[in-house]
This record gives C-alpha cells, structure tokens and sequence, in this order.
C-alpha cells in the first residue's frame, strides 16, 4: 500500500481504503510495529467504528456520521505520513468529547435500569 504523494491523491482514497492502510501500517491493530513508526495515528476503533446496521445507524450524537468518520480518518492518515496542515481541528475534539458524553448517559441509563430490575422486580418496569 503505498501511501499517497499528493493530496487529490489523499481526497480520493475511501474509507475502506483508509481502514485497509491504517491495518497495513499497523494502527487500527496495535501489536508491536505499532510503536516503530515516527508517528502514530491514534486510531481509536470505538470512536471510528461504523453502525453495524442501518438501524444503529440513526443512534444520533452516539456515533460519528460517515462524513465525519472519513474526514477524521484522512486527517489521521495524513498526519501519519507527514502532510503539512493535518492537525486536529477544533471540531473533531468537541465531537469526540460529544460521543464519549452520549455514550456515558447510554451506559448510566442502561445501569440504572439493571438496578432497577433487580430492585423492584420486572413488573414494575414492564406497567
């Protein structure tokens, strides 16, 4: 897989494309390459995982929208092989911050439900 020399080059490439490079250059499965290179890329798979199905994929705030993903891994890859410009923009940290928030209250929500089960009994959640 070579890496892209120019930035059109880099606009094209898709995000299987990008999954298949981050998994060659040993990013999006960290073993012990992973740390050899100059730079990583911080790939994060929960953040960047895609809906498994179409109905999880109107979860909202929970996950990234196809956009966002491809736009944040091009940046990534971008910044892994050294293009200029390829910091992380202001955005990208709010949104991440806002998945981790979402997926937090889903987490509590789901607890506090358990909890509730347990404490009351399945008749008094199912009225």
């Amino acid at each position: 897989f070579p890496p892209p020399w120019f930035l059109l080059q880099l606009f094209l490439l898709t995000e299987d494309q990008l999954d298949r490079m981050a998994h060659y250059y040993h990013q999006s499965t960290p073993n012990h390459y992973t740390y050899k290179y100059p730079v990583t890329m911080g790939w994060d798979p929960d953040f960047l995982e895609k809906p498994k199905s179409r109905e999880e994929g109107g979860e909202g705030e929970f996950r990234l929208n196809d956009l966002e993903r491809l736009q944040i891994k091009m940046r990534k890859f971008a910044k892994f092989i050294g293009m200029r410009g390829a910091e992380t923009p202001m955005w990208e940290a709010e949104r991440q911050i806002q998945v981790l928030v979402c997926r937090v209250k889903s987490v509590t929500q789901e607890e506090e439900e358990m909890r509730e089960r347990k404490h009351f009994g399945m008749s008094r959640i199912c009225k």
